[in-house]
């Protein structure tokens, strides 16, 4: 069995311009599907999120290097800063 890193990012958005839940959908379904599209990652919205303008999201990814999990998130969130949909309040990358 060959070595592997797996790495867990976890980002803690605002959406300041959601005034429902459905808007919040909407706005975490378009962002984890441009997410999807971008990079090789698995991306979940966490649970416990009924606030309308907050939202927890778990991205993670599964290398054979934690140095290229590591790059991947940097550009992750980079990416996500230029969602003009949201903004990052905090987020948190742990290796395994």
């Amino acid at each position: 069995m060959s070595d592997f890193s797996v790495g867990i990012c976890v980002i803690n958005l605002h959406i300041p311009e959601s005034q429902s839940l459905k808007a919040k959908r909407s706005v975490v379904k378009r962002l984890k599907e441009k997410i999807k599209n971008q990079f090789p990652l698995s991306v979940a919205e966490l649970p416990n999120n009924d606030l309308w303008q907050r939202v927890d999201l778990a991205v993670a990814q599964i290398n054979g290097s934690s140095v290229v999990i590591s790059k991947t998130f940097e550009s992750l969130v980079k990416f996500v800063e230029s969602f003009h949909s949201v903004t990052i309040v905090d987020y948190k990358i742990e290796m395994l």
